[in-house]
């Protein structure tokens, strides 16, 4: 009977001052010296709801007076607005989460995006600005991936929108890798929502400076990380970064969802931005950079000891999602020039990766950088380099053909690994410097590097035997030795292998994805 309340609490700095703060509001009193029972006294016999509205700064006293209240007045109820819960009897909670938003789709028409929310509230905002704001088939894409990268929040939505006279849709679109400049609009309102920067900066002032540290070191993740992955970045224990995630989860500061091999933890995009620009340029963000590269290599040297020993779909869903951080650690490190050595481990690193999912440019590309730079480091000659100048050779091979470049490479990883005495290298090595040959008419060589393959596979290494006897039997096909061919087929890679796409490993493909991959 007595309605609703709003009390905002974003003014109010003291927490002895909140149960006075609720009481000027209502209209009642609440007399000294025990203000918080004299507040329960006055709203003993009415009915209404009251909205505490922003009290994460103040989240203890919030709760010490809702719970106080809810207890002395049984015709009241309390509807709170904070980045985490109270944590008192009888509380519901309900997580708000962004506008749904379109998935990517470069063919998505106007009448389709506007029935997802979080476009429809960017028209409408956007019509509030220019009156014949109509939203086009051609701009529909672009206006589902700005609401996509502002993860459907409505006050970023918002505030993009009333861009759209100035910029138009593309304008905004080009600018959001600037969002904190773009999304600066409001003269009016809460100051705190005049800008998602200072959105963003009120949650932020309210850590500890423990969780401000791990948040900014979660920014460098790309996309899904978890606690290990955590605790290696910031320099913490396990222990202390899963205390610490589960806090900032429990502040909506970042998301959580459970994983068949644990919790996995994202940060907001707009949060992650926030906080990049808290790294760019200090001594804390190159040290965190480089904790996150070292931290994606050792991902990515477990790969490669699992290489031979998982099923290649099963190995690829283990570990597509790493090849966002990578890429956002190559990045970085292409750009920190006292720091070519993690660099050039990071590259070698990652070539298992892309090899499994066919990415031969990417490989190329990097592999050619970091084989450059060998020349500054301690490691040219070293098993980083042979694996560098194979994967080099296969890339090539794959998107520029037979080359002499891809042979160059190969023989300089090849005597590497017979220096090192690495099996699985010569293996590799030789099949690479066969396949060259095959592909350049030179069938002789390709036969006499297979033979070479087989002799130290059936001597080290015998699961490798039955990929020699697949390539012998190429090379022997190409000299007109039909019957030797069909025989090593039929006695040793079918009945070894089974059938085609139930290979037992990715070891020895190369490119292949599209049959093998995920």
């Amino acid at each position: 009977q007595d309605g609703v309340w709003i009390v905002e609490l974003a003014p109010v700095r003291d927490p002895a001052l909140l149960p006075n703060a609720i009481a000027t509001t209502l209209g009642v009193t609440a007399n000294a010296p025990d203000p918080l029972a004299g507040l329960c006294q006055s709203l003993r016999s009415r009915d209404m709801l009251i909205v505490l509205d922003s009290c994460e700064h103040i989240i203890e006293a919030a709760a010490q007076c809702a719970d106080r209240i809810l207890a002395a007045c049984a015709g009241v109820r309390i509807l709170v607005t904070s980045r985490e819960p109270l944590r008192v009897r009888g509380e519901r909670i309900r997580r708000l989460l962004g506008l749904n938003v379109p998935a990517f789709s470069s063919g998505l028409t106007a009448a389709e995006a506007m029935t997802y929310p979080a476009v429809e509230l960017f028209v409408d905002r956007a019509t509030d600005r220019l009156e014949d704001f109509v939203l086009a088939d051609a701009d529909a894409p672009l206006v589902a991936d700005i609401c996509r990268r502002l993860d459907g929040l409505a006050l970023a939505i918002e505030l993009a929108a009333t861009r759209v006279d100035e910029l138009g849709v593309a304008g905004i679109h080009k600018q959001l890798d600037d969002r904190f400049r773009l999304l600066a609009g409001r003269r009016a309102g809460p100051e705190r929502h005049r800008t998602l920067a200072a959105t963003l900066e009120w949650s932020y002032d309210l850590l500890s400076e423990e969780q401000k540290r791990m948040l900014r070191a979660l920014s460098v993740f790309a996309g899904m990380f978890q606690a290990d992955g955590a605790s290696a970045i910031a320099g913490v224990s396990l222990a202390e970064a899963a205390e610490i995630l589960s806090q900032l989860a429990a502040k909506s500061l970042i998301s959580s969802d459970i994983r068949g091999d644990g919790i996995a933890y994202r940060l907001l995009e707009s949060t992650r931005a926030f906080c990049l620009d808290r790294l760019a340029g200090t001594e804390e963000g190159h040290s965190v950079r480089h904790q996150h590269a070292v931290y994606v290599s050792s991902i990515l040297e477990r790969a490669q000891d699992e290489l031979s020993s998982r099923p290649a779909r099963e190995w690829g869903a283990a570990y597509v999602h790493v090849l966002d951080d990578l890429r956002a650690a190559l990045s970085w490190s292409a750009d920190s020039s006292d720091d070519r050595a993690t660099m050039i481990r990071l590259t070698e690193a990652a070539t298992v990766l892309w090899n499994h999912f066919g990415l031969v440019e990417e490989c190329m590309g990097h592999a050619s950088r970091a084989i450059s730079q060998l020349s500054s480091t301690a490691l040219a000659g070293t098993a980083i380099e042979m694996r560098l100048q194979t994967a080099l050779a296969n890339s090539i091979l794959y998107s520029r053909g037979p080359v002499s470049a891809v042979r160059e490479a190969a023989v300089r990883g090849r005597d590497i690994a017979d220096n090192l005495a690495d099996t699985s290298m010569q293996l590799s090595t030789r099949q690479v410097i066969a396949g060259h040959a095959i592909f350049t008419g030179d069938h002789i060589l390709a036969l006499s590097e297979m033979h070479a393959f087989q002799e130290i596979a059936e001597a080290k290494d015998p699961s490798a035997v039955s990929w020699g006897e697949a390539m012998l039997a190429m090379a022997e096909f190409y000299l007109g030795r039909l019957d030797a061919a069909s025989q090593r087929v039929e006695h040793r890679f079918d009945a070894d292998l089974g059938p085609i796409g139930e290979l037992p490993s990715a070891r020895f493909l190369y490119g292949m994805n599209t049959h093998y991959g995920t």
